[in-house]
């Protein structure tokens, strides 16, 4: 029974991801190794670390804008990136994954010419 259990969990779990699901499971990881290394005070509480690293997952790893790329298998590598990573390293500068998610990483909006 737990033999199949298992394989049902590992069957739902190998669908490709996509930006709503990365942006969920990024603050979560994020915040789950946080909080496992003593950390999770930095943000005020757990609930303030997911909301915060669900908009910069929203706004700077994965922005949705039209044109701009996701990659789900950069996605699926950062978010488990964050399994065994060490507690004395920077999450956010150590995988690298995280910035290969969308080709529109931590892009600013297109300045007009038209001075209306």
């Amino acid at each position: 029974m737990t033999r199949m259990c298992f394989l049902t969990v590992l069957t739902i779990g190998c669908g490709k991801m996509d930006r709503n699901g990365f942006i969920s499971d990024y603050a979560a990881a994020y915040c789950d190794w946080e909080d496992s290394c003593g950390k999770i005070a930095n943000y005020g509480t757990y609930d303030s670390c997911i909301d915060e690293l669900e908009n910069r997952a929203r706004y700077v790893l994965a922005p949705g804008e039209d044109g701009c790329s996701f990659d789900a298998g950069e996605a699926e590598s950062c978010v488990d990136a964050f399994d065994g990573l060490e507690c004395q390293v920077t999450a956010a500068a150590k995988i690298e994954a995280c910035y290969n998610v969308s080709d529109c990483y931590d892009s600013e909006p297109e300045e007009s010419d038209d001075p209306t």
